[in-house]
């Protein structure tokens, strides 16, 4: 049995009917080197998890080492960009702004940082992270690609343009940058200079879906409705998750009248993402078109939920009101050649 005595704990052995007593002295308090050593090994693991995808597992290592080691730059670096794969951008931010305090040359740091203040609208901040991972190797290129789509987004497409130009010079090869590239060009409405982006992407890198579907985007602009379906087709066959690519596949054949097969795609992208909103509105299109007006209407409406500020939400209303009364009309005719004799 155990008695506490002065803050003490009194450890109390009965050995053959005899009572033995010892007073336990408090645990040592580890040495630097050895909390040093601890942490170290914590961190490894935390990476040993991360490495497979196994994130809670490396927080918790990751926090481990923290305590033991406070002011060690790289766990707080490791369990920041953790946070921030688990959309805790708040959290991420908080540990890898004190990593990046502790070592300011930790590059990969202020990548995940820009990122971080990017989706937390922190727009000038994550500039600034962007252009000091730009002075890292590693991570130099995505950051190139991130700044400028941050530009482009932000009203500032020309220098988007020129910074994603500086990126292709710097790594000719890269698929992804010549598909951004591509696509900032669309936007640009420079259409043969994107064309020629996009074709490089997809002969690069044949299996990115991105490049397909944004060659689809032109293709469909310059009026080639028959290479945009293919292109289209392409980027689905890559990626059959690919929900833009597939959207965009059934509005082109919408457009060509394929009704029947563009309410497949539309069908197919319900099913991964129940409360993608195009969907429906192109479906209501759809079922509209094939004088299906009760299946259109549920599907305007279902849009008209999940997007009830919609740019083409008045737009939609009024079709629905047409279709509400052609509805009641075939209703009322259906009624009355029941009840002829």
């Amino acid at each position: 049995m155990n008695e506490r005595i002065g803050g003490w704990v009194l450890s109390v052995v009965v050995i053959g009917g005899l009572v033995s007593g010892c007073a336990l002295s408090p645990p040592k308090e580890k040495k630097p080197e050895e909390k040093f050593r601890e942490a170290t090994l914590h961190n490894f693991k935390g990476q040993y998890y991360e490495g497979r995808n196994k994130v809670d597992a490396a927080i918790r290592e990751y926090r481990k080492a923290i305590a033991l080691v406070p002011n060690q730059p790289e766990p707080h670096l490791n369990i920041g960009i953790c946070y921030i794969k688990l959309g805790e951008y708040e959290l991420g931010v908080e540990h890898l702004e004190k990593s990046l305090r502790l070592d300011p040359t930790q590059y990969a740091g202020y990548y995940s940082l820009g990122i971080a203040y990017e989706i937390l609208g922190r727009g000038e901040e994550a500039e600034r992270a962007y252009r000091r991972s730009m002075f890292d190797q590693e991570t130099r290129i995505p950051a190139m690609i991130n700044l400028a789509n941050m530009m482009d987004r932000r009203g500032r497409r020309e220098e988007a343009i020129q910074l994603m130009q500086r990126a292709a010079g710097e790594k000719p090869a890269s698929s992804i940058i010549h598909s951004n590239l591509g696509s900032l060009l669309e936007k640009d409405d420079q259409l043969n200079r994107a064309l020629t982006e996009l074709r490089l992407a997809t002969q690069l890198d044949p299996g990115n879906a991105q490049a397909f579907n944004n060659l689809g985007v032109i293709y469909k602009r310059l009026g080639d409705r028959g290479r945009a379906i293919t292109a289209f087709r392409e980027a689905i066959k890559i990626e059959e998750g690919h929900l833009v690519a597939r959207n965009n596949l059934g509005q082109s054949l919408l457009e060509t009248g394929a009704y029947e097969e563009a309410l497949e795609q539309y069908e197919i992208i319900l099913q991964i993402r129940p409360d993608y909103a195009p969907a429906y509105r192109d479906s209501g299109h759809c079922y509209a078109a094939l004088n299906r007006l009760a299946e259109a209407l549920a599907a305007y409406d279902s849009y008209l939920r999940l997007l009830p500020d919609a740019p083409d939400a008045t737009k939609i209303r009024a079709e629905m009101q047409t279709l509400t009364g052609e509805d009641e009309g075939r209703k009322i005719k259906d009624g009355n050649e029941k009840r002829e004799p």
